[in-house]
């Protein structure tokens, strides 16, 4: 008897028909894994073209006149500076063109950026209450450390102007509307509720009821990072007043520390901007130091 002998061609289509899904599915894997990386590639190319194209670059002009030499910046666009403005004579660029945001190549960037959000998780949560404040300057700088630091929100208390005065772009630099903020109009009832709400007030300010801050940090540190609690709930907030008379006594009543940096120079005091520079930045990252 003969035996009935399939065709190739069928027993060929017949037999894996699911081994050709498989093969289908490992064809969209490909293809997608090949997309995901032309895309990333892309995305960082258009990235980097945005980068070099967007930035301000800066060059160097310098006066010819022997005499002077006056060395300055000006943008590479820029018409000014073409006569030099201590003497008039002419003032060409010299060196090569710099730009300042953006120091570090954008994959270096990312990781330092990586890094620092990984510390940021393990900084105190630090608010601040500012009240009184007069000078527009003083408080552009505020917002622009605060924004640089990570505090997480500004208190702005009394007189001191908001970030829709129309002049606060000028000094805050954008920094104003990168920092959340809301306004109290007595610094006083605002320090109550924030003590009832579990926060932690120190307040900077010289005189003989202060005690010296980066003494008081040390042990702060120390006491947190031995505390097997959770401490983020408790906020610290950094209490600075008006730049002639200072924090409000009734508002030192409620802070909880009073804390002055050391002056070794003649005068008694930081300009606040300063002061509050140097505190709060010692606050959220100088565990860094050890």
């Amino acid at each position: 008897m003969a035996l009935a002998t399939p065709a190739i061609g069928a027993s060929y289509s017949a037999a894996p028909a699911h081994g050709r899904q498989n093969q289908r599915w490992v064809s969209g894997i490909y293809l997608f894994s090949l997309g995901h990386c032309l895309g990333t590639w892309a995305w960082a190319y258009v990235s980097r073209l945005l980068y070099d194209v967007l930035a301000v670059w800066y060059r160097a002009r310098q006066c010819r006149n022997d005499d002077c030499r006056l060395r300055f910046p000006v943008t590479e666009q820029s018409a000014l500076g073409q006569t030099c403005p201590i003497c008039g004579a002419d003032a060409p660029f010299v060196g090569v063109r710099y730009r300042t945001y953006g120091a570090q190549e954008p994959a270096e960037a990312g990781a330092a950026e990586s890094g620092l959000r990984q510390g940021r998780s393990r900084a105190p949560v630090v608010d601040a209450l500012l009240d009184n404040l007069r000078s527009l300057g003083n408080l552009g700088s505020i917002f622009r450390t605060a924004d640089g630091a990570g505090v997480r929100r500004l208190y702005l208390g009394g007189f001191t102007a908001t970030p829709d005065h129309p002049k606060m772009p000028k000094t805050a630099l954008g920094a104003e509307r990168a920092v959340a903020w809301s306004q109290h109009r007595n610094a006083i009832a605002l320090a109550g509720h924030l003590r009832d709400a579990g926060a932690r007030l120190w307040a900077l300010e010289s005189g003989p009821q202060a005690v010296p801050f980066f003494g008081h940090l040390r042990q702060w540190s120390r006491a947190r990072a031995e505390s097997v609690r959770q401490t983020d709930a408790e906020p610290v907030v950094l209490v600075v007043g008006n730049e002639v008379s200072g924090v409000d006594p009734g508002l030192l009543e409620l802070c909880h520390h009073v804390l002055s940096l050391p002056m070794v120079g003649i005068k008694e005091s930081l300009n606040v901007g300063v002061a509050f520079g140097i505190a709060v930045y010692a606050l959220r990252w100088g565990r860094e130091l050890g």
